[in-house]
C-alpha cells in the first residue's frame, strides 16, 4: 500500500486535494471534509522522527504531543483550531483549521508596509488572542510574522505553539527559545524572565514591522543582533503617526517592569481607535 493510500484509509472522512512538500516533522496536505465540504489542513507527523527529536533537544521545542495538548486547550477565534487527531502506527495526523490566506509575513512582503488602519485591525486581533492565551496561563514564546496566519476573511489566526509554555503563578520562565529578531532584552540578559512580557515585546516587533515595513532590530550576525536588542535603540520613521509611535515606544522598552502589559496596551488610544472600528475596516486587497 502506498503512502497516499495509507493516508486516504486513515482519514476516510476527508478528501485530499493537495499535498505539500516534506518538512522536518513529516508532510502536510490540504483536504476537504466529505460531508460538510469544509477545507482543513492536515499535518502528518512521522513518529520517531530523529530530526524532530533533535530539534526538541537543541531548541527547547515541545514534543508534538505537548504542542497538541496546549493548542487544543486554547479555543479562541484568533487561534488556529485543532479539530481532531488520528493516531496510526507510523504517523500522527493533526486535522486543523485551514488558513486560506497564509502568513502575515507574505502579505507584508507583498505590500511593503501597511496603513495604520490595516495594521490596527491585525494588531487588535493579535493582542486579543494573546490576552486569551495568557488568561489560560499559556505563553506563546515564538510570536513572529510567520506564525500569524490569515483566514479567508483575513482575520488573525495565531499558530505554531511548538515553543509554548504553561505558566506558574509568578509567570516567570527560565528556558530560552524563539526567533532571534523577536527576542526581548531580558530573555538575553537574565536567567529568569516574565513570560507574558516577552510575548508583549514580540507583539511590539510585529506592530513596528507592519507599520514600517522592516524589523526594528535586524542583523545577519547574531551577536551583533543581540547587542542591538540589548541596547534597545531604534528609530521610528516620521510617516508613522505620533500616537502609533507612542505605543511602539512604550512596548519596546528594555526594562520589562516599565513595558506596557497586555491590559495597558488595550487601554492605549491607538489600540482603542481600531478596537472600536475593527469590524468596519478592510485589510489587504487581494
Amino acid at each position: 500500500m502506498t503512502e497516499q493510500q495509507q493516508l486516504n484509509e486513515c482519514i476516510q472522512n476527508y478528501k485530499i486535494e493537495k499535498q505539500f512538500g516534506p518538512t522536518k516533522y513529516g508532510h502536510s496536505s490540504l483536504a476537504k471534509h466529505i460531508i460538510t465540504g469544509e477545507k482543513v489542513f492536515i499535518k502528518a507527523v512521522e513518529k520517531d522522527n530523529k530530526l524532530d527529536l533533535m530539534y526538541q533537544k537543541k531548541y527547547n521545542k515541545n514534543s508534538i504531543q505537548q504542542e497538541i495538548t496546549i493548542q487544543k486547550w486554547l479555543v479562541n477565534p484568533y487561534i488556529v483550531n485543532i479539530f481532531e487527531t488520528i493516531d496510526t502506527p507510523n504517523y500522527l495526523y493533526i486535522i486543523m483549521e485551514y488558513t486560506e490566506n497564509g502568513e502575515l509575513f507574505q502579505h507584508l512582503k507583498q505590500k511593503k508596509r501597511f496603513s495604520e488602519q490595516q495594521a490596527g485591525r491585525i494588531f487588535v486581533q493579535l493582542i486579543n488572542g494573546i490576552s486569551y492565551c495568557h488568561s489560560k496561563k499559556v505563553c506563546h514564546r515564538d510570536l513572529k510574522l510567520e506564525n500569524i496566519l490569515l483566514d479567508s476573511h483575513l482575520n488573525v489566526k495565531i499558530s505554531n505553539f511548538e515553543y509554548a509554555s504553561l505558566l506558574e503563578d509568578d509567570n516567570m520562565l527560565s528556558i530560552k527559545c524563539g526567533s532571534p529578531s523577536y527576542a526581548s532584552p531580558e530573555l538575553l540578559n537574565t536567567k529568569k524572565f516574565d513570560g507574558p512580557l516577552t510575548d508583549v515585546w514580540a507583539c511590539g516587533i510585529i506592530l513596528f514591522a507592519m507599520l514600517c515595513g522592516y524589523l526594528p532590530f535586524d542583523d545577519s550576525d547574531q551577536k551583533k543582533l543581540y547587542k542591538k536588542i540589548k541596547k534597545g535603540e531604534f528609530q521610528i520613521p516620521t510617516y508613522v503617526s505620533p500616537i502609533a509611535q507612542d505605543l511602539i515606544s512604550k512596548i519596546l522598552v528594555i526594562d520589562p517592569n516599565q513595558r506596557l502589559s497586555i491590559s495597558q496596551i488595550m487601554q492605549h488610544p491607538w489600540f482603542l481607535k481600531y478596537a472600536i472600528s475593527r469590524h468596519k475596516l478592510s485589510y489587504v486587497q487581494r
